[in-house]
């Protein structure tokens, strides 16, 4: 499973150092090469997900 603290320090300490190395680059850029060399999005989505179960088992075992 992923954790999304680190990957959230990844993709920060990522966009900091693309920022620092490429201070010209538009957002867009900066926030796709980002998301292509990081997990963010998929944690994310996991812990999403996994909540989601979560209630559906509380709603079906308190039904």
């Amino acid at each position: 499973m992923l954790n999304i603290d680190r990957e959230a320090e990844h993709f920060k300490r990522l966009s900091d150092q693309l920022r620092q190395e490429f201070p010209d680059a538009d957002e867009d850029t900066l926030q796709d090469t980002v998301d292509g060399l990081t997990n963010l999005a998929e944690a994310v989505t996991a812990v999403l997900r996994s909540r989601q179960d979560d209630l559906t088992l509380l709603i079906v075992t308190e039904s």
